[in-house]
């Protein structure tokens, strides 16, 4: 076997942001040389070929750089080797000897061939190293060049948890290109192991399954789905083997759908092999098994890997070295999160006198601390003597002193707080219950007896001396509606309206509210106008005046 591009044999070589891309060639005339067999199986979209050379592509993938500027970094990696290493398949294809495969020549652009592998309980969590498939080409007459996706979940595709995707480029991540004729390509995707991101399969699906994928995204020259098929002379397709289906239910096919598709499923896009109708007069299965492989190991099996927890109070599996570059502690080969539990770290806690002292966030919030950011320290942490205050209308401001918030009757929050990060404890106001009685409760007290409230600075006050509370004496609109909504008692709701409750928005007058106040609540404000509005061309029968 002759290379095109020599790679060097370890990640230690690597660039942070190179790009190598390794691919490897069969020569013709080798033991994967030999006619084309143009030998049609199980449906007319099905091709058995004996490629006449097997190439592969390796790409090395480092998760923690997506997004970066710099892009994804990729290089030739090997993955794991040694007792930790698994390979698990469902095919009996020899991924290096190579041999005859059948080409699925009817595969759309937008569809995933995806597999899906089901292991013991304790091989949970595990790490992926690497994923791969074979895709090929039938005397093909032009380079195929194939937009590609590989795609990761944690249990079954249909409806699993996605944990990984990622799509060729052309800049980072090569297209797949074939060669004029009939070849084989193996795609294997590899993951970094000193990347500080892994692909992690936690088993949160609850039935010890992981599942790989790789979608088609664009073809050389698509077809229209089941209407023309993509040209087999024109492009590339994924591959099954020759020996017959052996795992009919984990074997998978998102398809696309269109007009005449009568292989889509009901509850598609995704089917298992063995629900796809079979034999005359709809051929839709494939008569074997995807020549896909994952890579895997079991974190328990490896040294240095398990459950960090970091300063942020969360927790993920990392590389202890990872783990202490975060600011992490390590909890143990082979832990995971769910099984743990963490320590918690101190940071800057601000106190009401605006003194700051390094507390795990439980004390400070015992003493009536305010916690800074995680990983603060008082060293470099600046507490500030002004913070949050709750008002007694169900307001919130910021940057108010515990003495100016106190002054307002409100209740201050605490130095360096803000209204965004705090709850509100609810105040007492007046409520008006059925029966006439005014107590002074908070909202949800009121409700319970179906009493109407009113927010701060309203009370039970009787300053007229007839036994009922002020805020509870019913009062008379002036001048009287004609219709619900009509503040100007002209017969109609309209702008006018909505106008005048406009221009008294804040008003306290009794008048005022008597006849502005459409929701009751004490207040006169947009949501006042707004109900207004929404009558606007009614006229309905007149609401009952508020307590």
């Amino acid at each position: 076997m002759s290379t095109i591009r020599f790679y060097p044999c370890g990640p230690a070589t690597l660039p942070r942001l190179a790009l190598v891309v390794a691919i490897a060639y069969a020569a013709a005339g080798s033991s994967f040389a030999g006619p084309l067999l143009d030998e049609v199986k199980a449906g007319p979209k099905e091709v058995v070929i004996q490629p006449d050379s097997f190439m592969e592509i390796r790409i090395t993938l480092r998760p923690s750089l997506f997004g970066s500027e710099g892009g994804v970094a990729i290089g030739p990696v090997d993955p794991l080797a040694g007792e930790c290493a698994n390979v698990t398949t469902h095919t009996d294809f020899d991924f290096d000897r190579g041999g005859s495969l059948i080409l699925q020549a009817g595969f759309e652009q937008g569809e995933i061939a995806a597999s899906s592998y089901t292991l013991t309980p304790e091989d949970f969590p595990l790490k992926i190293e690497g994923m791969e498939m074979i895709f090929a080409t039938d005397n093909a007459v032009v380079e195929t060049v194939t937009e590609w996706s590989v795609i990761l979940w944690d249990g079954n595709p249909d409806t699993g948890q996605l944990v990984f995707q990622v799509a060729s480029d052309d800049v980072l991540i090569p297209h797949l290109r074939i060669p004029p004729g009939t070849h084989a390509v193996n795609i294997f995707v590899t993951i970094d192991p000193d990347d500080p991101e892994q692909l992690f399969i936690l088993n949160n699906s609850d039935i010890d399954t992981f599942s790989v994928g790789f979608r088609i995204d664009s073809h050389n020259r698509p077809g229209t789905p089941c209407i023309s098929p993509p040209d087999p002379r024109r492009n590339a397709f994924p591959t099954t083997d020759t020996s017959g289906l052996n795992a009919p239910a984990d074997n998978w096919l998102a398809q696309v759908n269109g007009p005449l598709c009568v292989c889509y499923p009901d509850n598609g896009p995704w089917a298992r092999f063995i629900e796809l109708p079979n034999g005359d007069p709809f051929p839709c299965r494939p008569s074997g098994d995807w020549i896909m492989r994952a890579n895997w190991s079991r974190v328990s099996c490896q040294e240095g890997v398990g459950a960090c927890c970091l300063p942020d109070e969360t927790c993920e599996i990392l590389l202890d070295t990872f783990c202490a570059d975060d600011g992490g502690v390590f909890m143990g080969d082979g832990t995971v999160c769910e099984d743990i539990t963490c320590p918690e770290f101190t940071r800057a806690c601000c106190l009401e006198n605006g003194n700051c002292v390094d507390l795990t966030i439980g004390d400070c919030e015992r003493i009536a601390g305010v916690a800074g950011d995680s990983g603060s320290e008082c060293a470099s942490w600046e507490c500030n003597p002004e913070g949050a205050c709750c008002l007694p209308d169900g307001t919130c401001t910021d940057g108010s002193n515990s003495e100016d918030c106190q002054a307002l009757g409100g209740v201050y929050q605490g130095n360096s707080s803000f209204c965004a990060n705090v709850e509100c404890p609810e105040f007492a106001g007046a409520c008006c219950a059925p029966n006439g009685a005014c107590i002074m409760v908070v909202q949800s007290t009121c409700d319970l007896i179906d009493g109407q409230w009113y927010a701060a600075p309203a009370d039970c006050a009787d300053d007229d001396n007839n036994g009922t509370a002020d805020i509870c004496e019913e009062c008379a609109r002036d001048p009287a509606w004609q219709c619900d909504g009509d503040v100007d008692g002209d017969g109609q709701v309209n702008p006018v309206d909505s106008g005048l409750v406009q221009s008294v928005f804040g008003s306290t007058d009794e008048q005022d509210l008597c006849n502005y106040d459409i929701d009751c609540d004490g207040q006169i404000n947009p949501v006042d106008a707004g109900i207004v509005q929404s009558l606007f061309g009614t006229c309905e029968a007149v609401r009952s005046v508020c307590p």
